[in-house]
């Protein structure tokens, strides 16, 4: 069974996902420390500097506003560069084009265009309205692109969205990746990983869930314990289901759909008359067929949903045969053929004793006639 990571080495796994979590382009860390040095008032004091027009630094050391309008309102050595740009505090953040926004943090980038940054560390929102809420190592690249926090996350999709987690990475148009080493690489894909390996999706706009302990769907009236009184379940808890549901019917491990024929669950018994369903099965049409959204090849048979409540009055519509009806049917018929074979029987073995009396007494009369 899968365990989870410790602690150790969960930051592990942060730290082998560094590298790739880092941007491609742009200042870079470093550039990033090397570009508020340059542009730092020299000897720094207690007291920022601003440049742009109308723009704003409040308290701290080392910040600068160059943008028009821009704003740093405190922290040390923070740069905000564009018209409008925004850095609330932190240390060594930058917010480098129009209407970008880090609100603290450290190390931080915000250089779309209306780029968030909550806060963090060594966080990069690149992409147009992108936003990296906070965490460390998180880079929102594309337009409209989202990471909640986590680290070493990258939302590099138009719209695509890692909510937190570790080393996730959502690079399809408006795909999500959560939980750790998550790949949503195509578009519309969801991709929720548990595994220590990481976990991709297989084909575009689909649901992936990849966990050991698989699914489980709650719903309709609440329990007490928090869970819902109806519910499906995908997974290995249940000892021989693949597939549990709250009705009691489930499909096992081997293949096998098994329907729920407890007795505790039934009520109103009615006694069958086998003889007559045999009668009615034998007028009952068959045929073979293929549902319209298939090809021609498929070939199926059996009745259909009208002509099988017609005859039998089972199931609760007039446009589908359950399964455990259907197979009733087909064994209350052997019932009645049973029954048909033994009356007939019986009327045979009745004949045959008759025949044989009746040659007994002809074997009699022929010998006292010889005699």
């Amino acid at each position: 069974m899968t365990t989870p990571l410790n602690q150790s080495e969960r930051r592990t796994t942060e730290n082998q996902h560094i590298e790739r979590s880092r941007p491609k382009g742009g200042y870079g860390w470093l550039g990033v420390v090397l570009l508020a040095a340059l542009l730092m008032p020299s000897p720094v004091t207690a007291a920022a500097a601003k440049k742009g027009k109308f723009a704003v630094v409040g308290k701290g050391q080392g910040n600068t506003a160059l943008g028009n309008y821009a704003t740093v309102a405190g922290g040390q050595t923070n740069i905000a560069s564009g018209s409008y740009a925004t850095i609330g505090g932190g240390g060594f953040n930058a917010a480098t084009t129009d209407f970008a926004t880090v609100g603290g943090g450290r190390s931080n980038i915000a250089t779309g265009v209306s780029a968030t940054i909550g806060g963090g560390e060594r966080n990069i929102a690149s992409g147009g309205d992108a936003t990296v809420a906070g965490g460390t190592f998180n880079n929102a690249t594309a337009s409209d692109a989202t990471v909640g926090g986590g680290g070493s996350n990258i939302a590099d999709g138009s719209g695509a969205t890692v909510p937190g987690g570790v080393a996730n990475h959502a690079s399809g148009a408006h795909s999500m990746a959560a939980g750790q080493g998550a790949n949503a690489t195509l578009d519309g894909t969801f991709v929720w990983n548990s595994y220590v390996n990481p976990a991709h999706a297989f084909g575009p706009n689909t649901f992936h869930v990849h966990g050991y302990n698989g699914l489980d769907v709650e719903y309709f009236d609440q329990r007490l314990d928090g869970g819902g009184s109806r519910w499906v379940y995908l997974g290995p808890a249940i000892a021989d289901q693949t597939i549990a549901t709250w009705t009691g019917a489930y499909l096992s491990n081997a293949g096998v759909w098994q329907n729920n024929s407890d007795r505790n669950r039934k009520t109103d018994f009615v006694p069958s008359h086998p003889r007559e369903v045999l009668e009615k099965l034998a007028d009952l049409p068959v045929s073979t067929w293929h549902y319209k959204n298939e090809t021609a090849e498929v070939r199926h048979l059996g009745p259909t949903a009208q002509d099988f409540r017609a005859a039998f009055g089972l199931g609760s519509d007039e446009k589908t045969i359950g399964t455990v009806d259907e197979e009733g049917v087909a064994l209350v018929a052997i019932q009645g053929l049973n029954q048909k074979l033994e009356s007939q029987m019986k009327e045979k073995d009745a004949r045959i004793i008759a025949l044989e009396r009746r040659l007994t007494d002809l074997e009699a009369k022929l010998q006292k006639v010889s005699e």
